[in-house]
């Protein structure tokens, strides 16, 4: 009896144990469950939800107007203007023509109409256009637009007439005639003059010297200098006959004596190249940061006012780049590498040798075999890799968390991209021209069989919205399709 009663109790034991232990593993189970369903909840609540909302439709042709929209049934007319909310904030009884349309400092819109040589000027002011005045018998009108690295406005008109140049005030249409001179532009372009500046317009004289004259045509830099810019301190970079730069103040008082072969200005900072071939950057306010210890690689004749020089300057991750062989793909020169200096706290870092270099949302640089290295924007090293059968390097862009776009142009002409992942493995992501991109999403433009298709995706390459259409314009979170207007939304979960 008592052996019986020992077997009970060890088959009862071993039913108690098997019991706890599908217990526990149930338990275990649960744990892996709810685990698996936090981490995907987790996951989901980290993830954006973004929609394209249309706030528009209507049969008129769109197209973006600055913070606006212009609706019309004809081209370079205006019906109805639309703001941001899709509300049509201007409705016209009889159309306007248009030229152009440029922003005015104080951000309203200012809009003109040039018919032989008629102007017809007008101004939005955000609800409505009214007429600011006309101009019979203008010849040769170009718009002066003034333009920093910020911003960009139109500041009046100039027309030009024989040896003469007019200008004509931007509120009022009124007409300052500056005899015997002619305006410089600060930067070059056919259609319009750029300045540096709202104060001071460059002049050349008949003798084929430059000053500097205000608004009013009153000359407050005499005509003696070769070559002069505006700055954007109220001061000016001048060359003289030599071939010789160096800065003067409004006043015509010298502030660095034209002892310089090169002296360039980007945004904050002055570059400046000594008779040695050695470069040196100073601040807006003429303090040195890094004296005369670079060198200069002369890839184009120094030209004061063109955007095509060789020299250039690069911010990125706190850093300074500063290289010489800007363009020079473009500019087909023989060099076959330059020197790259990266710069912090003052100091040269760091010194590298390559052909080609670019800052964009990463950083990359390459020599002349096309041995090419990205970089992050912090210059962290993300890959290296050989690019073949290359004519010019376009662009490299990181399109996502995750994939980085070469773009370039083959020796047959042909524009190739290449898409790689951050390890520099190639990947296949083609999803059409990057329109934006910002820390949360990016959108693309892909066309197929003549209709285009707007795609908005997560950083890590996960499809938000789409939407298709005959024509696709986006302008910042905003896009115009075929009749409609969309706003790419960002919606919390």
């Amino acid at each position: 009896m008592i052996f019986i009663e020992v077997i009970k109790y060890m088959d009862n034991t071993k039913k108690t144990q098997y019991t706890i232990i599908t217990i526990v593993v149930l338990l275990l189970l649960v744990v892996i469950a709810l685990t698996i369903l936090f981490i995907i909840n987790a996951s989901q609540t980290d993830s954006i939800k973004v929609k394209i909302n249309q706030i528009y439709l209507s049969d008129y042709n769109l197209k973006p107007m600055g913070d606006y929209f212009i609706g019309s049934y004809n081209n370079d007319k205006i019906s109805v203007i639309i703001n941001k909310q899709g509300e049509e904030v201007y409705k016209s009884i009889e159309d306007i023509s248009y030229n152009h349309i440029y922003r005015l400092k104080d951000d309203n819109y200012l809009i003109y109409y040039q018919d032989n040589n008629n102007l017809n000027v007008y101004i939005f002011d955000g609800e409505n256009i009214k007429e600011l005045y006309q101009l019979n018998d203008v010849k040769n009108l170009k718009p002066l637009i003034y333009k920093n690295s910020y911003q960009e406005y139109i500041v009046g008109f100039v027309g030009i007439n024989d040896n003469d140049t007019y200008l004509y005030n931007i509120n009022d249409g009124h007409i300052v005639i500056i005899k015997n001179a002619l305006l410089v532009g600060d930067s070059v372009d056919e259609d319009k003059y750029y300045v540096h500046s709202n104060k001071y317009l460059i002049m050349k004289n008949n003798d084929n010297l430059m000053g500097a004259v205000d608004y009013n045509g009153y000359v407050v830099i005499p005509y003696q200098y070769a070559n002069i810019i505006n700055t954007y301190n109220d001061s000016f970079i001048i060359e003289n006959q030599k071939q010789q730069y160096g800065i003067i103040s409004n006043k015509n008082e010298v502030i660095i004596k034209p002892n310089y072969k090169v002296i360039d200005l980007y945004e904050n900072y002055y570059l400046l190249v000594n008779k040695n071939n050695k470069l040196a950057i100073y601040s807006k306010d003429y303090n040195e940061i890094v004296g005369f210890k670079m060198k200069y690689d002369s890839l184009l004749d120094y030209d004061l006012r063109s955007s095509m020089n060789s020299l250039h300057l690069y911010k990125a991750g706190g850093r300074l780049f500063i290289v010489n062989n800007y363009m020079e793909d473009a500019n087909k020169t023989e060099y076959e590498n330059h020197n790259l200096y990266i710069i912090s706290n003052g100091k040269i870092n760091e010194t590298i040798t390559q052909l080609g270099f670019d800052v964009n949302n990463i950083i990359y640089l390459y020599d002349k075999a096309y041995n090419l290295k990205i970089y992050d924007t912090d210059f962290n090293l993300l890959f290296s890799v050989q690019l073949n059968d290359v004519e010019k390097i376009n662009n490299i862009n990181l399109v996502s968390n995750n994939t980085i776009q070469i773009n370039y142009t083959s020796n047959d002409e042909q524009e190739i991209n290449k898409y790689y992942n951050q390890t520099g493995e190639e990947v296949n992501f083609d999803q059409g021209k990057l329109v934006l991109r910002n820390e949360e999403y990016v959108a693309y433009i892909k066309e197929s069989d003549g209709i285009k298709s707007l795609n908005i995706f997560d950083n890590n390459e996960n499809l938000l919205d789409s939407i298709t259409g005959q024509s696709i314009t986006v302008k910042g979170n905003f896009a115009v399709v075929d009749k409609g207007i969309y706003e790419i939304v960002k919606k919390e979960k």
